[in-house]
């Protein structure tokens, strides 16, 4: 894959998280009732991720439904996602899937929308600061999906 199609493509995906932000200011009343349903969209989208690069990874078929029930079962057992490492792990999701076309855009994709309820949570943490409080949050929380991309894309 180019190099500028690989980080461009990680730009996009990444503007999710400041459209959730963003999201998030435009529908303020709705954000309260709402975050029970964002933090499960959350955790359905990492699974959907996981699933598709599990799928893709060519492993054999028992060793993948060991992941998805590992993968599914942490899911269920976690109250809340740590979204900074989730970013992370996602960042090297996202590299490793560059290697083959149609996992890759499944997986941009995703991640996209990934940070559209992440980015209204973080937003709805803060939404009675200035919006460009919520917007620095969610820039700093995804970042580490910018910074893993971009060092695995340019070291390996």
């Amino acid at each position: 894959m180019q190099p500028l199609t690989y980080f461009l493509a990680a730009l996009i995906s990444f503007t999710g998280i400041i459209a959730g932000a963003v999201l998030a200011f435009v529908t303020k009343e709705e954000m309260k009732p709402g975050i029970k349903y964002f933090m499960l969209l959350q955790k359905a989208l990492l699974a959907a991720t996981a699933a598709v690069f599990v799928y893709y990874s060519g492993l054999q078929l028992p060793v993948r439904i060991v992941i998805y029930a590992a993968v599914i079962l942490l899911l269920a057992l976690s109250r809340s996602i740590n979204s900074s490492i989730a970013y992370a792990l996602l960042g090297g999701v996202f590299y490793f899937s560059s290697f083959s076309r149609q996992p890759f855009l499944i997986i941009s994709a995703l991640i996209f929308l990934y940070g559209l309820p992440t980015g209204s949570i973080i937003a709805a943490g803060v939404i009675r600061k200035p919006k460009s409080a919520a917007v620095k949050k969610a820039l700093l929380t995804g970042a580490w999906f910018v910074a893993v991309a971009a060092l695995l894309g340019l070291i390996l």
